[in-house]
């Protein structure tokens, strides 16, 4: 009957390191990838803001920075919110599968100003931006 209790006991522990530590940071490791994916499928949109395209209407291309701008800024929430959501966050960098706790609220405010250049900014900022993203959450290029 004690083995049961431990096993129990031990089993409950696991589901609940599983729930409130581990699945919280497998969803911040999707949430970087969906940024460095973001980042390669707006690469046109951040090399060149406020650049009228020369095959498209001007008002199509606004409107495709404002969804990449729209896009931008989300990845931003998204990845404060999850690695909020992560108990003793600054706590776990100590292994390599977790990010500073400081680099990832860097590289939320870099997003936001990534999504605010990409309508009004200037090429080479927001090329030296993504640099620094990629440097923060580790993405390889």
């Amino acid at each position: 009957m004690g083995i049961l209790i431990i096993t129990a006991l031990i089993g409950s522990i696991g589901f609940l390191i599983k729930m409130f530590i581990i699945d919280p940071i497998l969803a911040q490791k999707k949430e970087i990838t969906s940024i460095s994916s973001s980042l390669d499928y707006y690469a046109w949109a951040i090399a060149f803001p406020n650049h009228p395209d020369i095959d498209r209407d001007k008002i199509v291309a606004f409107e495709e920075r404002s969804v990449a701008s729209n896009i931008l800024r989300k990845h931003g929430s998204d990845l404060k919110a999850i690695t909020k959501n992560i108990p003793l966050y600054n706590s776990w960098p100590i292994c390599k599968y977790t990010i500073k706790y400081q680099n990832i609220l860097n590289a939320c405010g870099k997003l936001t100003g990534l999504s605010n250049s990409v309508i009004t900014g200037i090429s080479s900022e927001n090329k030296e931006d993504v640099a620094t993203l990629r440097r923060l959450l580790r993405i390889e290029h």
